[in-house]
Order: C-alpha cells, then sequence, then structure tokens
C-alpha cells in the first residue's frame, strides 16, 4: 500500500478508528516501513469494498500480526476469520504470532478484550503464557502453528523499526 493507492484512504481512517493512540504507530512510518521486504500493509476486499486490513512482519519463520482491524460495520459477518485464513495461506509454513491487550477485568474494555482472545482462539490461536509489555500497554502473546521465543520476537520487533528500535522496546513481564 501506498499513498498513491486506492485503499490509502480507507485503509488510513479504519486504522485510526480502530486502534486506540497508545497502541498506534505514525501512519507515515507504516507504510515508509512496509517498503521493506518482508513487511507487508495489507487492504482486504469483498467484491470491490474495503472490508479490513492487517499489517505483517516477517522474520526468518516467524511471522508477526502487528495489526489487524475489520470495518466496524462489518464486524461479526465473518470478515476477520477469513481474513486470518487468508494470512494462514500467504504465510503458510511460518509461525505466525499476534498479540492482543491483556484480559483484565478492570478495564474498561475489559468484555471486549476478552472477545478479542477468544475470537483468535476460535481461529486456531494458542495463548501463550508471554505477556509483554509496549508503550505502557500489556499485552497478551499468542500463536498460530508452533510457539515462538522472547528472543525470536525481540528481533523481529528490531527488524522492523530499523534504526529506531529503542523507541520501539518490549519488555516481557
Amino acid at each position: 500500500m501506498s499513498y498513491k493507492s486506492a485503499s490509502y484512504a480507507d485503509a488510513k481512517k479504519l486504522y485510526f478508528e480502530a486502534f486506540p493512540k497508545a497502541e498506534r504507530v505514525p501512519f507515515a512510518w507504516l507504510l515508509l516501513q512496509a517498503r521493506k521486504q518482508f513487511i507487508e500493509f495489507i487492504a482486504f476486499y469483498d467484491e470491490g469494498k474495503f472490508v479490513g486490513l492487517s499489517y505483517v512482519i516477517s522474520e526468518g519463520s516467524l511471522t508477526y500480526i502487528f495489526y489487524l482491524a475489520v470495518d466496524p460495520s462489518l464486524r461479526g459477518h465473518g470478515y476477520g476469520s477469513q481474513i486470518l485464513h487468508d494470512l494462514y495461506q500467504m504465510y503458510s509454513g511460518q509461525r505466525i504470532c499476534l498479540s492482543a491487550e491483556r484480559p483484565d477485568e478492570k478495564a474498561d474494555n475489559a468484555v471486549q478484550r476478552a472477545k478479542r482472545i477468544e475470537f483468535y482462539q476460535k481461529n486456531g490461536f494458542v495463548l501463550t503464557d508471554k505477556v509483554s509489555l509496549e508503550q505502557g500497554v500489556e499485552y497478551a502473546m499468542l500463536y498460530h502453528g508452533k510457539n515462538f521465543t522472547e528472543q525470536e520476537y525481540q528481533d523481529l520487533i528490531s527488524f522492523f523499526a530499523g534504526i529506531f528500535r529503542v523507541v520501539f522496546k518490549t519488555k516481557f513481564i
């Protein structure tokens, strides 16, 4: 995806709607990094209608779904599951991981957090005992296929961040 692509405006709008400020990196940075080999910013369509996006980073045999979002008006219609299925096909043979806000009954969005983990588990992800702390947000880590090590995840994030890896600090708690 680039500034000139037809999906740029839709993806940018959804990105800012779907992810809270604490979980976002600059949109321009995502586009710039997606020019690297093994990083893909993907827009998904159903019969020409924009339905969602994913941002995927691969390093070695590990693929990380950094962002996944479905248009709010289309949630609950199977698009998220279909996007995951498409990603499984695209990254066949890779170990896939992702993170989601750690379940917390006291959080304002406690129900949403629990439903998100349940959705990923329903779609074949396994919840690990790894919890990462990034930009003050605690994330539960999940995988599809085979598990990954904390070091593999750190290496993947360093690959993504490049010279800005100091900003993208991940601590496992």
